[in-house]
């Protein structure tokens, strides 16, 4: 049986649109519901207020028990990215520190200018503020 169709329209009906990274990433993250996408962001939300470090393999893990979604790790990671979430490199010590001294200080500095204040006088105060922990805190 001849074919129906002319050489040039073969070639348009074979040729298929190569879809974005960013389209890929989006398809991937429909995959999951939205309840499950409530889920994993609760479970991200706890991460972070209990400070515990989320790796792939332990959201792999948690979608797997309560949501039951079962992914390899480079669609889970297309997932993940087609839903807003970004993996990047921990740079610098993200350390905030306490400190005590200070907090001290700027006590007494708050009750003398509110003593100045009180008795009329506009005292001028300068200081200079070097409590950086790490060397990321300070911009370049």
């Amino acid at each position: 049986m001849p074919s129906t169709y002319t050489e040039p329209e073969k070639k348009m009906i074979s040729i298929k649109k190569k879809t974005s990274r960013k389209e890929q990433r989006r398809l991937a993250a429909e995959k999951l519901t939205t309840s499950n996408q409530i889920k994993l962001s609760l479970y991200m939300q706890a991460c972070w207020k209990d400070q515990i470090q989320v790796t792939l393999d332990k959201i792999r893990e948690f979608l797997e028990e309560e949501c039951d979604f079962d992914v390899g790790k480079t669609c889970l990671n297309d997932v993940m990215h087609g839903l807003g979430y970004t993996f990047r490199k921990k740079s610098g010590t993200p350390l905030i520190e306490e400190r005590v001294d200070l907090i001290i200080l700027r006590e007494k500095y708050l009750v003398l200018k509110e003593k100045f204040e009180k008795a009329g006088i506009e005292p001028y105060f300068g200081f200079f503020d070097e409590t950086w922990i790490f060397e990321g805190m300070v911009s370049e």
